[in-house]
């Protein structure tokens, strides 16, 4: 039932129910909780526009992923899924008791050599700048450096874009870049573009004539 529900179903309430009708044969399998909390989280953004009936179909989203992670704590998606609906929960209770930050740091913890998931949390984290802790910061330049590394134009537009929007602290960038004289000049090229300091500019392609 479980790889039923798994595949594409386009009917979420039919998937909500197949998975119920597997949970009660299969109350362990973690997997059949994760399930549920994606089919629960999609119904909550599907009726953003109906607070009420959001809300109840982000609060079972949160219980299926945490019964998940009770009975596979190492599994990555869970955590990092979980966050997601507890974001989205905080904007009904900003006072969540379960941080969304804890479990998207827990997500990157577990993601080994996973770039993808360093950069979906590393792009949460420097949306939400002003909010997280001076440890989840130094947690972001982490693991973003290890994204902005790999040189990817489209990732490195993207950080720079939120960190445009959010940040825009050219100490924290700078902390995130490698010293690389391609990224100093993608990175001037950005300035240029988004008419932002010319000093730094010009700073940035000295340091990259200078390698």
């Amino acid at each position: 039932m479980y790889y039923r529900a798994e595949g594409n179903i386009e009917d979420i309430d039919k998937k909500i129910k197949i998975l119920e009708r597997a949970n009660q044969i299969y109350p362990s399998n973690g997997l059949v909780f994760y399930e549920l909390g994606k089919a629960y989280f999609d119904l909550g953004i599907q009726n953003l526009h109906d607070r009420v009936l959001s809300e109840s179909y982000l609060r079972k989203s949160i219980e299926s992923y945490s019964r998940s992670i009770k009975i596979n704590p190492t599994s990555l998606f869970s955590h990092f899924n979980f966050a997601q609906s507890l974001l989205y929960m905080s904007f009904f209770y900003p006072s969540s008791d379960i941080s969304y930050h804890d479990e998207y740091r827990k997500a990157a913890l577990l993601a080994g050599h996973n770039h993808q998931i360093f950069y979906e949390v590393g792009k949460i984290y420097l949306s939400i700048w002003p909010e997280i802790s001076e440890k989840d910061k130094d947690f972001t330049f982490d693991i973003l450096r290890k994204i902005a590394s790999g040189k990817e134009r489209e990732k490195l537009q993207n950080l720079m874009q939120i960190w445009d929007l959010n940040v825009k602290d050219y100490a924290v960038m700078e902390k995130i870049l490698p010293e690389d004289a391609v990224v100093y000049r993608f990175y001037a090229r950005f300035l240029g573009e988004k008419s932002l300091s010319l000093e730094k500019r010009q700073e940035m392609l000295a340091r990259a004539e200078f390698m």
